[in-house]
């Protein structure tokens, strides 16, 4: 378990090229690398069966009004997930 001082939810929103990007930058615990499955981040919490809806959601949510969703895992104990919406 991560201490709670080691753990942060960073969130950012800016306009490029005729897009608006939502960022949401997420702390975990690293225990080698982020797994994934179906491009969203697969938890490794004991009770799994109650974690992990969320994103899927969001990620539909997020298609129906033309948008991306994508994760960045490249930094040891931190992932992105990046929000994209046609402006």
């Amino acid at each position: 378990v991560m201490p709670l001082e080691k753990r942060y939810l960073h969130i950012k929103g800016r306009m490029h090229a005729q897009r608006y990007f939502l960022t949401f930058q997420n702390s975990y615990q690293p225990t080698g690398k982020l797994r994934l499955s179906g491009g969203l981040p697969v938890t490794t919490k004991r009770n799994a069966y109650a974690h992990g809806f969320g994103l899927s959601n969001v990620k539909r949510a997020v298609a129906r009004y033309s948008g991306t969703l994508s994760v960045d895992s490249s930094e040891d104990g931190c992932f992105k997930i990046i929000l994209s919406f046609p402006l």
